[in-house]
């Protein structure tokens, strides 16, 4: 399973807002790096299941997760390529 999963806008704001202090409520949020190519891919976030094309994800265990991204065979390839098996992983 990929340790790299897909996070929607809104889980991304729900876990990296900044509150203050004087119950303003929300002052900011952490800003995401995103990777993101030249296509947008419609995926699912691990988190709501939402779908999402926001391109961030958090590094996380997959059995920790309602909506795990599983692997997918150019997932594995690009793992077999750097000299790992995905399936010795267990």
């Amino acid at each position: 399973m990929n340790w790299n999963q897909p996070v929607c806008e809104q889980c991304w704001i729900t876990e990296h807002a900044i509150y203050a202090l004087d119950t303003r409520g929300v002052v900011g949020v952490k800003l995401p790096t995103v990777v993101r190519g030249n296509d947008v891919e419609v995926e699912q976030c691990c988190r709501c299941g939402s779908p999402t094309i926001m391109g961030v994800y958090v590094r996380i265990d997959p059995r920790t997760v309602p909506y795990p991204k599983e692997d997918t065979p150019e997932d594995e390839s690009q793992h077999v390529r750097h000299g790992h098996s995905l399936r010795s992983w267990g």
